[in-house]
């Protein structure tokens, strides 16, 4: 019976933690996994994210049955904007702009013309929807209408610049969503209307959002989006590997920051993803990997690598690497909780690879610039993991090597271990 019960266990184990991919959306000149077939990242992939511009990946995705796919869409800021900005205004483009949006539909400044800011991508402007009005929320859901018509199996826009604070940093919206702007809107003026407006924005959409924004790295006045029944998730972007650098550490707490940040998002119980957007070395994946299993929640949190490899695909073989059992978690949504003489601990009683038993494992991280003893663990560790610089497309493999002692662990490094 026993036998019976823990065969039942191991062929129950998901092959791989809840995973998020770009499929044949751009990162830099390269349109990530676009090579990838549909069954593979169907077979890899719970969450799939495409272009605004493409529906066969999504259409793709989905027949081969895919779980969730989404496409990327701005309903804040609009680029491709030329003058004049005072009425009758020039045209903008891209998704939105291709649209037409009434005067109406536009933030404006106190001389009735659009607030704009130069664009350096686009070498143009960029112009903002004013989320509370009828005519911003009548473009926006006619833009997602007209992909639906192509793509109805689609399950959520990647919602960019959704979801963040009307105020900055120095409590001003010029630090906050009218930074670079040429001057703060006259239709909205406090955190309560840009609120409200926000939501109203949120909840005409015909699909679920997944938010691109926030308050930093926490959800955007404790959590007043995330609690929208039409908001599927929140998106981090930067998170524990960030571009152009690499590996975040706690300088100035942005580790800490960043970690307590996807906590904080567990408690509402919508998705939670870390995308990894910095250079996807060996080290600086195992050292986001780890960073990322001190916050891991089974049910919500979302690991989101969009860097790609030589290759130009994202699929990396430590993520079908699945924790459970935690034996400890940290307590009130907060990553200190988990620190044991300088250094991170989170260790699990039960851990899969591939949807196969390997017993327990844990995650040692230390984010700090100098150098730390591990501590003593409970679970007898002997192997550590080791990556290469291959995706799992080319023959990428998450290995274990021994490792007989623990020794120091030194700035900015982790650990992830086995028995």
């Amino acid at each position: 019976m026993m036998f019976a019960l823990l065969l039942a266990v191991v062929f129950a184990a998901p092959k791989h933690v809840l995973t998020f991919l770009y499929y044949n959306q751009s990162f830099g000149a390269t349109a990530v996994n676009a090579k990838v077939s549909p069954q593979f990242m169907a077979a890899r992939a719970d969450f799939v994210e495409t272009s605004g511009f493409n529906n066969d990946a999504v259409n793709a995705f989905k027949m081969a049955g895919g779980r969730f796919a989404g496409t990327y869409v701005d309903p804040t800021y609009v680029p491709y904007c030329v003058p004049p900005f005072e009425p009758p205004a020039g045209g903008c483009a891209g998704q939105i702009g291709n649209l037409d949006p009434r005067e109406g539909a536009w933030f404006h400044d106190s001389r009735a013309g659009r607030v704009h800011r130069a664009d350096s991508y686009t070498k143009q402007y960029q112009e903002f929807l004013n989320p509370a009005a009828a005519a911003a929320q009548e473009a926006v859901v006619r833009w997602m209408k007209g992909y639906l018509s192509k793509s109805p199996a689609l399950d959520f826009f990647f919602a960019d610049d959704t979801g963040s604070t009307f105020s900055g940093p120095d409590g001003t919206p010029r630090s906050g969503m009218f930074y670079g702007f040429n001057a703060v809107a006259t239709e909205i003026v406090n955190d309560a209307a840009w609120i409200a407006g926000e939501n109203a924005l949120i909840a005409v959409a015909p699909r679920k959002l997944i938010l691109n924004g926030g308050d930093g790295f926490r959800p955007a006045y404790d959590g007043a989006f995330l609690k929208n029944a039409n908001v599927a998730g929140a998106n981090h972007e930067g998170c524990f590997n960030a571009a152009p650098r690499g590996k975040v550490s706690d300088a100035n707490g942005l580790w800490t920051n960043q970690a307590d940040g996807l906590l904080a998002d567990l408690p509402f119980r919508k998705y939670s993803l870390c995308m990894m957007n910095g250079p996807p070395t060996p080290a600086n994946r195992l050292y986001a990997l780890a960073s990322w299993w001190l916050t891991y929640d089974p049910n919500y949190s979302v690991v989101a690598p969009i860097a790609p490899a030589a290759d130009g695909t994202s699929l990396f073989p430590e993520y079908d690497i699945v924790p459970l059992g935690p034996k400890t978690s940290a307590a009130g949504g907060r990553v200190r909780t988990l620190r044991r003489d300088g250094v991170y601990v989170r260790e699990f009683a039960q851990c899969f690879q591939n949807g196969m038993a390997i017993g327990a494992c844990a995650a040692v991280v230390n984010p700090t610039s100098s150098p730390r003893a591990v501590p003593s663990l409970s679970g007898g560790y002997t192997r550590a993991l080791t990556l290469n610089d291959a995706s799992s497309v080319s023959g990428g493999r998450a290995l274990w090597r021994l490792h007989a002692t623990l020794g120091a662990l030194g700035p900015v490094q982790a650990l992830i271990l086995k028995q």
